[in-house]
């Protein structure tokens, strides 16, 4: 099985801030990663998304450009780092994806028989 691609835009990338844009997404993907964060000492991490209409930019050649998503990740005391805190985070979700698969499949497979 393989993931759908997303779209990251990296508009920062420093030890106190990371900053992201992840244009096709919507609050499935922006709220799970914020709360994957979010359990990192010392990180605070958030996510805006535009409403459709006020979320505009100009026009570009016909059709209308939506502002993306932007996930910013922070690092509120010293010792932390947001570089960091987001790669663990990364992997810590498709740790967790891997497991609500097999408990899916076990589950599936005991009905089954």
């Amino acid at each position: 099985m393989r993931l759908p691609d997303v779209e990251v835009k990296v508009k920062k990338y420093e030890r106190e801030e990371v900053l992201l844009e992840l244009p096709g997404e919507d609050h499935t993907l922006c709220n799970l990663l914020k709360w994957a964060l979010n359990q990192k000492d010392g990180i605070v991490a958030t996510y805006r998304i535009e409403h459709p209409i006020l979320g505009k930019r100009h026009k570009v050649e016909e059709e209308e450009e939506h502002v993306p998503p932007k996930v910013r990740i922070r690092a509120m005391e010293e010792d932390a780092d947001a570089r960091e805190a987001l790669k663990e985070a990364i992997d810590e979700l498709l740790e967790l994806i891997e497991e609500a698969r097999e408990e899916f499949q076990g589950a599936l497979e005991e009905v089954e028989s």
